[in-house]
């Protein structure tokens, strides 16, 4: 898919952190371990990630934003 090799090219520490959590079932601390990285730095990678991926998918398929995920 374009959309996960566009992320893994501009984005490969978020990307790893997606392919431990989401493909490899790890913890925040495990995939932290695994990594090398802070328990922080992954929280915050697998935020970064998972809104990155939404948007993008958003604009493929013209998902609407739900009213409570919206911010402001």
């Amino acid at each position: 898919h374009v959309l996960v090799a566009d992320h893994q090219r501009l984005h490969p520490r978020e990307h790893q952190v997606v392919e431990l959590r989401y493909f490899g079932g790890l913890s925040v601390e495990e995939a932290a371990e695994v990594m090398g990285v802070s328990r922080a730095t992954v929280r915050r990678d697998w935020r970064f990630a998972r809104s990155f991926l939404f948007q993008e998918l958003r604009e493929v398929v013209r998902i609407p934003i739900p009213a409570d995920a919206r911010q402001g």
